[in-house]
């Protein structure tokens, strides 16, 4: 066995300043310099950034605006800096191995002294809010840039190496978030509210080395099951697409283009073979809506409080069930879904293709649709009930306080195929996830 130590350091000096003037107007200012070792050659950041609050309740013309009991709009703009978690970027590293029977020297990877931070250009548009003294929360905005991506640049086949690291690339990122809450009723016995959150984003890559692009794509590049390129969502799901299965011998089918003499697609067509199958693009993996539902109840001495998430949109590879519909998997069980559902000559309008022992499915893989579901979900995350004894009662023990509970975590979760979780990664499942627990506890909260 072998080990090994690997130090990395950061050091860094800041500045903030804040400054308010009447309830009414703030403003504040913030200034970082950094140094990472990862960047031995270029390695300090300049970082900073401006804000601005205006607090327009205050103001006279609002006074007669009895429904309005606090608004503020803000804005904000400033720079931020990523480093590597790579400890050497800025040098070559060579590997040692054995080469019959001889130690031997390869270089592995190379270096760039050049390496600097990427800088996210950041500005944040705000309102907050307070109306009937019922209706509360805040709106925000946000578009980000980051430039100097790192990324890998590839270098001539001359070098013997593939790529090297280099600040190449912009990246974007915009987004919409909201939180809201209604206070329902509101007097001395009974209190009901409920909120709801929600964020919206999209990103679009701005700019890559051109190297990476692909004349027969547009100038755009495949990467693992993304196609990506300027002005396009960096995941941009790029997949083979099922087309069922042959009725007659019971083989898979996907969907290819066919093309003219001058290389025009000019329709589509299905085949067995998978090597002749087309990818396609298939939209944006990342969710379209992301947020959570909340109310609290409470009537004199009992409250009931209830937390929900929700998501909208995106699609995500059920590995699940990719490892369950693997009919080459030899003694390992297969999902229900397939039972009763395959083809046989009987059978010839099955759902899926012929079960045979140590066969191959390619329509279950991360870079075919099949298994592309909608990551769409609603889970119930948390209920609480409680009680709390009169004052009067716990006041003759010497207890200030006691209240009884009980708890459940995780009761429901909507989705759109049974076992399947979109809570348990952006991107997909990939196997045999451990899933999330539902508990149930009794309780109870003393204070002295």
């Amino acid at each position: 066995s072998t080990s090994g130590t690997t130090e990395t350091a950061i050091e860094g000096y800041f500045f903030r300043g804040n400054y308010s003037y009447d309830n009414r107007y703030s403003a504040s200012i913030s200034y970082r310099y950094d140094g990472a070792s990862q960047f031995a050659y270029d390695k300090w950041g300049h970082f900073w950034s401006v804000g601005g609050a205006w607090r327009i309740s205050e103001e006279e013309f609002t006074k007669d605006a009895n429904w309005i009991d606090d608004l503020r709009v803000r804005a904000t703009y400033g720079v931020s800096g990523n480093q590597l978690s790579s400890a050497f970027p800025y040098t070559n590293l060579w590997s040692v191995s054995e080469s019959n029977g001889a130690p031997s020297l390869s270089l592995s990877s190379v270096g760039n002294r050049n390496l600097s931070w990427e800088r996210n250009k950041q500005i944040d548009l705000g309102v907050d809010f307070r109306f009937f003294d019922r209706v509360y929360g805040s709106l925000d905005y946000y578009n980000r840039r980051t430039h100097d991506l790192i990324w890998n640049r590839p270098t001539p086949a001359s070098t013997g190496l593939s790529s090297r690291l280099e600040n190449v690339g912009i990246l974007g990122n915009v987004g919409f978030e909201f939180d809201v809450t209604v206070d329902l009723i509101k007097n001395e016995n009974v209190y009901w509210n409920i909120g709801i959150n929600g964020a919206f984003s999209q990103n679009k890559l701005i700019d890559f080395p051109a190297e990476l692009g692909d004349p027969t794509r547009g100038g755009n590049y495949v990467s693992g099951r993304f196609l990506r390129g300027k002005g396009k969502s960096y995941y941009n799901l790029y997949l083979f697409k099922y087309a069922g299965v042959n009725p007659e011998n019971g083989n898979e089918l996907f969907w290819k283009d066919v093309k003219d003499e001058a290389g025009n697609v000019i329709g589509c067509e299905t085949t067995e073979k998978f090597a002749e199958a087309t990818q396609y693009e298939m939209g944006d993996q990342m969710p379209d809506l992301v947020g959570g539902i909340r109310t609290s109840f409470r009537w004199k001495n009992f409250d009931v409080n209830v937390l929900a998430a929700y998501q909208l949109g995106g699609k995500q590879w059920d590995g699940n069930s990719a490892n369950l519909y693997d009919p080459g998997r030899a003694m390992f069980n297969v999902s229900d879904d397939l039972i009763g559902n395959t083809w046989t000559p009987e059978n010839p309008n099955a759902e899926f293709p012929r079960l045979m022992y140590n066969g191959v499915w390619n329509a279950p893989s991360s870079t075919c649709d099949y298994l592309y579901r909608s990551a769409s979900y609603f889970n119930l995350k948390n209920l609480n009930v409680g009680y709390t004894l009169p004052q009067k009662w716990t006041s003759r023990i010497g207890v200030q306080s006691l209240r009884v509970f009980f708890n459940a975590d995780n009761l429901c979760l909507i989705t759109e195929h049974d076992g399947f979780d979109p809570r348990t990664s952006m991107n997909s499942q990939a196997g045999f996830g451990f899933p999330q627990a539902r508990t149930f506890t009794f309780g109870v909260t003393l204070n002295m």
